[in-house]
């Protein structure tokens, strides 16, 4: 049996069925995995991910009851035999064809000449993705393979030309960036050092510590290990720099795990000053704390605190306070793209609850003259510009430094400002 076909069908099953994220379930199939393509495994499980929609609707074409009844399992056979035979040229299709029957023998072996018939039936004609056209939602769900309701969102939030780009970016790939530790070396010695590991980079223009790469082996090398970079989001490194921390101060992140964010405002800081990273779960703290103990760092210190809850015995103690609160999640679909399967518009009402009382702890915490970032990694409105707008209405004299609010265009979604209290 194909070993990457078996180690892919059990991260895709894990992600249907259990709504696991896909990193986690990729990782887990892997280790499990022997004899298996990591590379391979993960292009297929992302991909399929993000055409499961339009998977589904070519599927239903096929049978004659359409998905009725369909078992789970089932469904992501027929998404892997679809894709693989329209996208993977390196693969014979007969070989395809064989290799996802003999798996359905050994996960769902009823369905062995179901699936069998479907594949060669897609075959017969002509491996044509026949999907809707039109720009009603329906039709853009499908080809886009998105949540109807995300669809709406987008469009009335954007407008149906930005909003139909948006929707595209979602299924594109984008670079993986590492962020150059400083207290290492400087970007330029680090590109050198990952090419002699047959790693390729190129500077971020947008940033100063960024890196952006193809992917590879790059937290399985001596160069990680030992915290010369780590792996972070260009648009995450651009919210670090526009908050600008300066050595010797005091910061406090609220929702730090796993850790990100914290790291690297100590390394701008150098290492200089305290860097206080609170997380609601003692395990997501150790994250933290390994983190910086990876990177060299002396600067950040962990505590198990509660962002919703206010501690007044902390109000006015810190130079900067960082609110990257629980959100959506909608701008990381290009690297998550399971969140735009799963219909989540019930809980962002919830979400900016939890969000405007983030924001408002952060806002006391800060001295005056200090600075506050929010941040969310999604794009929708209400969740960002929304929050801090009416934030505004109540607290007149905070003043905006920065604003910005990053497309998924290349990169992944994000939204900060950084305000700025009055003395």
């Amino acid at each position: 049996m194909n070993q990457d076909f078996r180690v892919s069908y059990n991260a895709l099953r894990k992600i249907y069925s259990q709504e696991a994220y896909s990193n986690i379930a990729m990782n887990e199939a892997l280790e499990d995995g022997k004899n298996c393509s990591p590379g391979f495994v993960r292009y297929v499980v992302k991909e399929i991910l993000r055409r499961s929609m339009a998977l589904d609707y070519v599927i239903a074409g096929l049978c004659r009851n359409g998905l009725r009844g369909m078992k789970s399992r089932t469904k992501v056979l027929l998404r892997m035999g679809i894709f693989l035979l329209n996208e993977v040229d390196s693969i014979p299709d007969a070989v395809c064809v064989n290799e996802i029957v003999e798996l359905t023998g050994a996960v769902d072996r009823p369905n062995r000449g179901f699936i069998n018939g479907v594949l060669r039936s897609y075959l017969r004609g002509g491996k044509k993705m026949n999907l809707p056209g039109g720009s009603d939602r329906h039709a853009l769900a499908v080809r886009y393979s998105c949540q109807e309701n995300l669809v709406k969102l987008m469009l009335d939030q954007y407008g149906s030309e930005e909003g139909v780009r948006i929707l595209d970016a979602f299924n594109r790939p984008v670079p993986v960036a590492l962020r150059n530790n400083p207290l290492k070396q400087d970007r330029e010695a680090l590109l050198q050092q990952l090419r002699e590991l047959e790693i390729e980079g190129t500077p971020s223009a947008e940033c100063d510590s960024g890196i952006l790469t193809e992917g590879g082996a790059l937290i399985q090398n001596d160069l990680f290990r030992r915290g010369h970079y780590s792996v972070q989001g260009i648009s995450s490194q651009m919210a670090i720099q526009a908050l600008a921390p300066k050595a010797e101060s005091k910061v406090l992140d609220m929702c730090a795990a796993p850790g990100g964010k914290t790291t690297g405002i100590a390394e701008r800081m150098g290492d200089c000053g305290t860097v206080e990273a609170w997380d609601i779960h003692p395990h997501r703290t150790e994250l933290i704390r390994r983190n910086a103990e990876r990177l060299g760092l002396h600067s950040v210190e962990t505590a198990v605190k509660d962002a919703t809850v206010f501690y007044p015995e902390l109000e006015g103690c810190y130079d900067a306070v960082v609110a990257d609160v629980p959100c959506s999640g909608l701008g990381t679909i290009p690297v998550k793209p399971e969140i735009k399967l799963r219909d989540h518009t019930g809980e962002y009402a919830g979400l900016v609850k939890i969000q405007r009382r983030i924001l408002e702890n952060a806002w006391k915490y800060a001295k005056p003259g200090g600075r506050v970032m929010y941040s969310t990694c999604t794009i929708n409105k209400e969740e960002n510009e929304k929050v801090v707008e009416a934030f505004q209405k109540r607290m007149p004299d905070s003043r905006v430094i920065e604003k910005r609010l990053i497309l998924p265009y290349n990169k992944t979604g994000f939204f900060y400002t950084v305000l700025e209290k009055p003395e």
